[in-house]
């Protein structure tokens, strides 16, 4: 999550410095719409891995249904890649 956060804070003040320099207003509103998009995506990236957190069972060790196994597996793919 550091990365996107720091890729919106980047985005975010690359704005602003082409706000204030040249004024060009349209360029600014892009960053700042790629930024707010970044942003979105990874809180929807978090409720999601919450969920499919939740639907794994962490705690639960045998007798696994192929739901949970499924969600360790999408879980576990996440933090290889």
């Amino acid at each position: 999550m550091r990365n996107v956060n720091d890729s919106i804070t980047f985005l975010t003040g690359w704005a602003a410095e082409i706000r204030a320099s040249s004024g060009n207003s349209v360029d600014a509103d892009c960053l700042e719409y790629a930024a707010t998009n970044l942003a979105e995506q990874a809180s929807e990236i978090d409720r999601l891995r919450a969920a499919l957190t939740k639907i794994s069972s962490p705690t639960q060790t045998t007798g696994l249904l192929w739901w949970q196994v499924e969600a360790r597996a999408a879980l576990s793919a996440e933090v290889e890649g």
